[in-house]
């Protein structure tokens, strides 16, 4: 999930603008809008993760205290953004639905995935 997160979410957001308002969409939209931000907040506390072990020291390796402390506190600090694709992940595919029967019914709704030096550049390597 967490390599593919932002372009479920950016193809969630160009489905949603292409459907009707409705009471659905806009509790979609907003659960959308969480994932969004639940996203960038993994991204940014993997970057710091990434930060922290480029910083200690070489002794620090991973079963040691030294490496192992700085990364439970990534991983606790990530588990909020993380319970809340828990929580509104599935409006991911609830769009996708909703956006593929309009296609049945309707003018269809192709979306292009986002170009791929945006996705990389997220997540430092």
């Amino acid at each position: 999930m967490y390599y593919h997160a932002d372009e479920l979410v950016y193809v969630a957001e160009q489905q949603l603008a292409q459907l009707p308002a409705s009471d659905r969409t806009r509790r979609y939209a907003w659960q959308v809008r969480e994932l969004h931000e639940a996203t960038e907040r993994l991204y940014a506390v993997y970057n710091d993760w990434l930060t922290v072990r480029a910083a200690l020291p070489e002794s620090a390796r991973p079963g040691t205290p030294a490496y192992e402390e700085p990364l439970a506190e990534s991983y606790a600090e990530a588990w909020h953004y993380l319970d809340q694709w828990a929580i509104h992940g599935e409006a991911v595919f609830a769009v996708n639905a909703l956006a593929e029967r309009q296609s049945k019914t309707g003018a269809p709704t192709a979306v292009a995935a986002p170009p791929a030096p945006a996705i990389a550049a997220r997540v430092r390597r």
